[in-house]
């Protein structure tokens, strides 16, 4: 795991690209700090990398790496089958970066659908003189570029293209008001105009100052959905066990829940001794080490449980530097807090993300699905009638649970797929408005005659999933030098999914079918049967304090806030008291700060 870099720019002299790549590389330290290395400029092109040593700890290993031919590459993530890549000569390290830019010179095309991993590179031809950006199909790591009149950079985290002198930091305003609806960015865009991402699958090509754009992946659609109980375990373990390589300490992050034990079944029944990390909340409802440690016991491995340090209103500023772009999750704060206590021992973590989407964990999906139904849907008209009679019984506790269902839910119903499932997971800020150009693109990509279930699997693993889960763990878990990976999320085990019926993920209330059939008889019914539990945070302290409203309140004075939030979108926020929006507002405020925006 690592930070790349990477500038273009024809009328610079070798000082000025030297420092700024400096300057880059500097910002994406914590995703590297086991070697800092920058390429000598070529044409104008200069590349740059910061190491998170994983697999091949040799110095020979560092990059820019150079291939005989004059060949280079700047790569972040891992490649776990590039012990079986055709390449141009005789490796001279075990690494996979060089197993991967020896392959790409033989045959780029053959090569970049071959690969198994997670991953973004840079790679320039010498011999064609172009420059080429590939990112992984699933988008577990990141991948921007800056392009405005002739000016080309790109990296693994926007604050590093900031760091440029020639860079412009206009804001993106249809970018904002899509955070302030889902809570995230949709990609390729971001809170910048001038900055974008590659987009998942794809590669960007620069080649005499112009760029372009080639789709390398795309997920095929099963002709018939069949597929056995049985091999659920098969594919699960071979996607584990590729993850596994490693010359440095790993654990498993294990919430108790269901995809994480599976995870634990599966690495025992290879055979697998592995160390398990969890967490310990000061409160009940956020705490998971009970069931972790249950887990633990049935899988006979040990564990670490830490407790969760308390959260200063002080510490949120570090988070959102970490977060690089705008993302309001409040389970930032406790992934953050998560890797931090890893970090301690561990350089390279397991999770279970992605089995949500594949296999519909979310209770957005539920909703989804009970807004598809005619019934349902009509007696959600009468929420504006239901709401205030149940807000009168509730005691101030429980005031944002069920009832705020109900008015979710109301509002939800309004909307059709594809946007009333995105909205489920949204702050609900109607107050901010603006233009929407992600639902028109949406809508067109989900007109065919797929069930509604693939209908969702797709759905989140082009937004959701991409644009919220994995930024957020990429970002949390580099911002302690940690390298997070996702055996959910290999191609094999998506491909699997895609060929499950959809019986055997949703089932009326009951879901994750069939991860929770290989579960059974394998660990406590408990475990196996229990609710859906995310891995949030308790916001109320932070979100109802007087420091987080006069901070807030504060932000009157302030020309770019103002030009998105006006005095009384923000004292209706305050006032409705609703944790996630307060929370969100908060998160847009400190991200203008931190670039001076």
């Amino acid at each position: 795991m690592c930070g790349i870099a990477g500038i273009v720019k024809r009328f610079d002299s070798e000082v000025e690209l030297v420092s700024n790549m400096e300057k880059m590389l500097a910002k994406l330290h914590h995703r590297g700090p086991d070697n800092k290395g920058l390429s000598s400029p070529i044409s104008n092109i200069i590349l740059g990398h910061t190491r998170l040593k994983i697999i091949d700890l040799d110095p020979r290993s560092n990059q820019p790496m150079v291939s005989k031919r004059g060949n280079e590459i700047v790569f972040n993530g891992e490649i776990y089958n590039h012990q079986e890549l055709k390449t141009s000569q005789k490796r001279n390290t075990l690494s996979d970066t060089e197993s991967l830019l020896l392959a790409l010179e033989k045959d780029f095309d053959a090569t970049i659908n071959q690969l198994d991993g997670m991953f973004a590179f840079a790679y320039f031809d010498k011999e064609l003189s172009k420059l080429r950006l590939v990112r992984d199909p699933v988008g577990i790591k990141p991948l921007y570029y800056y392009f405005k009149d002739g000016v080309f950079i790109f990296s693994s985290e926007i604050k590093a293209i900031l760091e440029c002198d020639f860079v412009e930091r206009e804001l993106d305003e249809e970018s904002i008001y899509e955070f302030f609806k889902y809570g995230y960015i949709l990609t390729p865009n971001t809170g910048f105009k001038y900055i974008k991402q590659v987009k998942p699958g794809h590669y960007l090509e620069l080649d005499d100052g112009e760029i372009t754009f080639k789709k390398y992946h795309a997920w095929k659609k099963p002709e018939k959905k069949e597929v056995a109980q049985n091999e659920f375990e098969g594919f699960l373990r071979s996607s584990l066990g590729k993850r596994l390589m490693s010359d440095v300490p790993m654990t498993t992050l294990l919430s108790g829940g269901i995809d994480s034990s599976a995870m634990a079944v599966a690495l025992k029944s290879l055979d697998q001794k592995m160390h398990y990390s969890s967490i310990m909340s000061e409160s009940e409802k956020y705490s998971e080490h009970i069931k972790a440690q249950r887990v633990a016991d049935s899988t006979d491995q040990e564990i670490t449980i830490s407790s969760v340090p308390i959260v200063n209103f002080s510490d949120l500023e570090k988070i959102i530097y970490y977060a690089d772009d705008l993302i309001c999750d409040p389970a930032l704060i406790s992934n953050y807090l998560l890797f931090g206590e890893v970090s301690k021992r561990f350089t390279v973590s397991l999770s279970g993300d992605g089995a949500d989407e594949l296999f519909l964990g979310y209770h957005a999906h539920q909703a989804t699905m009970m807004a598809n139904n005619p019934f349902l849907n009509t007696l959600a008209r009468f929420g504006n009638i239901i709401t205030p009679l149940i807000e009168r019984f509730e005691s101030s506790e429980s005031k944002y649970l069920f009832s705020q269902k109900i008015k979710r839910y109301n509002m939800y119903c309004r909307y059709r797929f594809p946007e009333n499932h995105m909205l489920w997971r949204s702050p609900g800020l109607s107050d901010i408005q603006g233009e929407n150009r992600s639902l028109e693109i949406l809508e067109k990509h989900f007109s065919g005659e797929q069930s509604l279930e693939s209908k969702m699997t797709s759905l989140d693993m082009q937004t959701y999933l991409e644009g919220n889960i994995l930024k957020k763990i990429d970002r949390m878990s580099m911002a302690h030098s940690v390298e997070n990976r996702v055996p959910f999320l290999s191609k094999e085990m998506i491909n699997y999914s895609l060929r499950v019926p959809d019986k055997l993920k949703i089932n009326g209330k009951n879901q994750k079918v069939l991860i929770k059939n290989y579960l059974r008889n394998k660990l406590p019914s408990e475990i196996v049967t229990q609710k859906k539990q995310g891995f949030g945070f308790n916001l109320s302290k932070l979100t109802r304090s007087k420091e987080m409203r006069d901070y807030l309140m504060n932000s009157l004075s302030i020309k770019t806030f103002n030009q998105f939030i006006s005095q009384q979108n923000l004292e209706n926020i305050i006032k409705r008291e609703d944790d996630f929006q307060i929370f969100t507002v908060f998160c847009f405020k400190k991200w203008l700060e931190i670039y001076n925006l």
